[in-house]
């Protein structure tokens, strides 16, 4: 039975070793732009496809010393999300306000029969799109002094020409642009991980507490009991 024991003790000090960990929240972070923020396919491109809606937030998946990877559009957007890249010193990665519906969702319309183009210079086109279609807006690029729009319609991404779109605005992110940057980015994780390094320590504790109890149970001699029957002198005959 003290064998028992002895080895159940061990098996608990052996889980209380095991790191404890709890389902926290990824580790990105969002960063805003508030200048005018390429957005680069690869790291090896010389200019950006095109450049991101001002006011709104970026994924940032991994942060580089002069590209950051970064995630856009998707989550309550009307356009498909996209992966790339953005220079790190264009992002502002803090702000003191919470990043609620962090992407643009908005669409433009055609205003004539228009080429979608598979590329900014023109060279391919994608397919032709009637009057009054409808596309999802990720942004615009500038090209011999005039803007192109990068779209997506039916599954299909490209570029189309500002004249051939009916004017529009584009509407402000809810958050104002002119706050301080205060908040640290992943603060809730911090707290969460701050947690469960806490519960860790008190399961090991405790179970240090109950081995050394078991220990002392089993290896330290008993004192001997006192015979307190009464005394007959009958039997030491």
């Amino acid at each position: 039975m003290k064998k028992f024991i002895l080895c159940f003790c061990f098996f608990i000090i052996f889980l209380a070793l095991i790191p404890y960990k709890t389902t926290s929240a990824d580790t990105y972070s969002y960063a805003r732009v508030i200048k005018e923020v390429g957005f680069y396919k690869t790291t090896s491109d010389e200019k950006p496809l095109f450049y991101l809606p001002y006011s709104y937030y970026v994924k940032v998946l991994e942060e580089g010393a002069v590209f950051s990877k970064i995630e856009c559009f998707g989550e309550n957007s009307l356009s498909p999300s996209l992966e790339g890249f953005a220079l790190t010193d264009d992002l502002v990665k803090e702000t003191s306000l919470e990043v609620f519906s962090p992407y643009l969702s908005f669409t433009i319309e055609t205003a004539s029969y228009t080429p979608l183009y598979q590329d900014i210079n023109f060279d391919k086109i994608s397919q032709y799109l009637f009057e009054n279609r409808t596309l999802n807006y990720y942004g615009y690029n500038k090209v011999n002094g005039g803007y192109v729009y990068f779209v997506e319609y039916n599954g299909k991404l490209g570029f189309v020409r500002e004249e051939s779109i009916k004017p529009f605005t584009l509407p402000l992110h809810e958050n104002p642009i002119d706050v301080p940057v205060v908040t640290p980015p992943n603060e809730e994780v911090q707290n969460e991980n701050d947690n469960s390094n806490s519960l860790s320590v008190i399961i090991l504790v405790l179970t240090l507490v109950l081995t050394v109890a078991v220990i002392i149970y089993i290896f330290v001699p008993k004192k001997p009991k006192l015979n307190t029957g009464y005394y007959d002198e009958n039997d030491f005959e």
